[in-house]
């Protein structure tokens, strides 16, 4: 008798927390203390956090550890043409992980998300990691020195974190 199997896509874990923390100073050591339910609930036209100025993280996390190959961060406000998207004077953006929301691993360090846009328009950005990533708590913080600006305009303010598997 043959044997067959069926092969599944990977499917990436359900988010259960959408936090946030104001002044992420502390990168490795910090806590994502607010509670931020608009940055999971699917809706990528309602600004869910404040702008993202310098060092502020926005994150999310999962009932249990999980794996991803990147986040996905909707901006809530129009921009300019895609290629001016930056961080300002040579800012750039991070990705952490952390098991316990206390204790944080520097995934990746982005010069400058490559963009995407959906369908409204808005200018969002992508962060790829070099290898899949397991973990409970994902952020993802603007590291300065100044904040993300779109072709010199007011900041972006982040409306949906959306994490996938590749």
């Amino acid at each position: 008798m043959p044997i067959s199997f069926i092969l599944k896509a990977p499917v990436a874990p359900t988010r259960t927390h959408g936090l946030q923390i104001g002044l992420d100073s502390s990168p490795l050591t910090s806590t994502l203390s607010t509670s931020t339910v608009a940055l999971i609930d699917g809706n990528v036209d309602i600004a869910a956090a404040p702008n993202w100025i310098n060092t502020l993280s926005n994150g999310v996390g999962f009932a249990e550890p999980g794996t991803i190959n990147g986040i996905d961060v909707y901006n809530w406000a129009a921009y300019g043409d895609s290629d001016s998207w930056r961080a300002a004077d040579d800012g750039h953006v991070e990705v952490y992980k952390s098991n316990d929301n206390a204790i944080w691993t520097l995934v990746k360090d982005y010069d400058q998300p490559p963009v995407f846009s959906h369908s409204t328009g808005r200018f969002n950005f992508r962060c790829t990691f070099d290898a899949a990533e397991t973990a409970k708590y994902f952020k993802v913080r603007n590291g300065g020195p100044n904040t993300l600006v779109t072709g010199g305009n007011a900041p972006p303010r982040a409306s949906e974190i959306e994490v996938f598997i590749l």
